[in-house]
């Protein structure tokens, strides 16, 4: 067991609060979403006493508990083992790296100066990505026997596709259609900045099949703005917003970036009353984070003036939790706001499922059959990986019989399964309401469902919440977990970490 009596609120300042070791697992991953993960569920907005878990670290601790045993017998299937190991993904992910210039405290693979605005460079771009969406859905169907299942969710993350022009945004979803295929009610999310559009782009965009858009306000301060490099003032972020809000699109979502330099609670609260006024259906919100290798990081040092120390972002978080719900955002994930769950972010639901997408595109990350895929971070070397033919349709999870063949839907490696439930529990406690044991039991098995559920009880209940789950009546039910407010949440990296550090 371990103590986190001495984190609470009043006495936050005094807490040291470390960076979780699995969070770099899934940096890949977050650099896919931007609700985010126009910034959701993304890698530079990580702030070390509340941030977004990263990907791929292979210098992540082993699991202990969910070790591998000595024996293996053949792994009983289920709904939720069937979908991640199985069946192909229904979201995808379009990395479009074009932006007018690097912002000051990004991190990301982009493409900046003549060539973001340059139609040509556009256009070999998509036609590497229409090549890659063609050579993935042909390796589903090599790998399954089958055609690809369709797409419902759809999102264009960056960079800024909204450099985009209409024909080329187009000429991608007809990729995706063809070859994998979108559903009708699927959610087609673009990510947009202001001073990129106009209404007559928009409209277009929507003909197209877009019907929700990502706008990267991040502040309505001109001063910040200019401080982080954004190439638009608060003017064009407000006619932009006034611009999507008059659109029609089914939903849309408003970034905002909190624990900016010399930011104070006031100017902060000022920030969301004005985005509150646009009446948004979804609004995110991160803490800034200090990446290496940022002009940022060159300027400034975390929790040292000019940024807001430890306390005070803590209290702008605080004050983001509190006022948004009195315009009716409720919250329903970390950084994530809605005026119902049908403007959730479908998208980045899935991810916080841990459910397979497709990624496309420079640097963009796949999670496809139980494995992760990332992509070149150059575009040359991401055009040379798609013309071999590569798609990131990963190899097998399952162990070889004995005969050495893949074992089919019989063995699972305990291994995969160990990082699999590792993985659920840094994502699923993102959700406000948290996840269920019975999916950890689905994916890991009993005795894995049962560690968590002994860590989740060592944090104590001020920090995590055991409750009835879904299937809590049934013989042998679990519980549901999450994380308590504020508590827990103020703390998820820290409860995270203990946790998955007990496994």
């Amino acid at each position: 067991a371990f103590d986190l009596a001495q984190g609470k609120v009043d006495t936050f300042q005094r807490i040291q609060l470390t960076a979780a070791p699995l969070e770099q697992r899934w940096a890949d991953m977050r650099r896919c979403p931007t609700a985010q993960y126009a910034w959701c569920i993304r890698a530079s907005t990580r702030h070390h006493w509340l941030s977004p878990s990263k990907a791929n670290n292979t210098n992540a601790p082993p699991s202990r508990r969910l070790s591998s045993p000595p024996t293996r017998s053949p792994t009983p299937s289920t709904p939720a083992l069937d979908a991640v190991l199985h069946l192909p993904p229904q979201s995808a992910y379009l990395h479009i790296p074009f932006c007018r210039a690097r912002c000051w405290y990004c991190d990301f693979a982009v493409v900046t100066g003549r060539q973001a605005v340059d139609g040509s460079v556009h256009e070999r771009y998509v036609a590497t990505l229409v090549a890659e969406i063609a050579s993935t859905a042909a390796a589903v169907v090599a790998r399954t026997g089958k055609p690809p299942d369709q797409l419902n969710t759809v999102y264009f993350g960056g960079g800024t596709p909204s450099l985009l022009a209409p024909r080329h945004v187009g000429e991608v979803l007809m990729a995706l259609d063809s070859h994998i295929g979108i559903a009708a009610t699927a959610e087609v999310t673009l990510e947009m900045d202001p001073g990129t559009f106009d209404s007559e782009t928009l409209e277009a965009w929507r003909g197209l099949g877009v019907n929700r858009a990502s706008v990267g306000v991040q502040t309505f301060d001109d001063a910040a703005l200019a401080l982080c490099n954004r190439q638009h003032s608060a003017a064009e972020a407000r006619e932009a917003l006034g611009i999507v809000a008059a659109s029609g699109l089914a939903s849309w979502s408003l970034d905002l970036i909190h624990s900016l330099p010399d930011q104070t609670l006031a100017g902060w609260r000022s920030t969301l009353e004005e985005a509150a006024a646009f009446s948004p259906p979804h609004v995110s919100v991160y803490a800034l984070g200090i990446e290496p290798n940022t002009r940022f990081s060159r300027l400034y040092t975390p929790d040292t003036a000019p940024l807001p120390d430890e306390a005070a972002s803590a209290g702008l978080f605080l004050e983001t939790m509190n006022l948004l719900p009195t315009f009716g955002l409720s919250q329903y994930e970390l950084m994530s706001y809605a005026q119902g769950d049908e403007h959730r972010s479908r998208h980045n639901l899935n991810y916080w499922a841990h459910r397979p997408w497709y990624g496309f595109g420079l640097s963009a990350a796949s999670f496809s059959f139980g494995k992760t895929a990332t992509r070149p971070r150059t575009v040359g070397a991401w055009r040379d990986f798609v013309a071999k033919g590569s798609s990131g349709i990963a190899e097998a999870t399952f162990l070889p019989d004995k005969s050495g063949s893949e074992g089919g839907r019989g063995e699972v490696d305990p291994a995969w399964q160990a990082e699999a439930v590792q993985d659920m529990v840094v994502l699923g406690l993102r959700r406000l309401s948290g996840m269920d044991l019975r999916d950890v039991c689905d994916i890991g098995g009993p005795a894995a469902a049962a560690a968590v559920l002994e860590a989740c009880q060592a944090a104590g209940p001020d920090f995590v919440a055991v409750e009835p789950g879904d299937c809590a009546t049934e013989p042998n039910g679990w519980p549901r977990i999450r994380l308590t407010q504020p508590d827990g949440i103020l703390r998820e990296n820290l409860v995270v970490d203990r946790i998955v550090s007990l496994l």
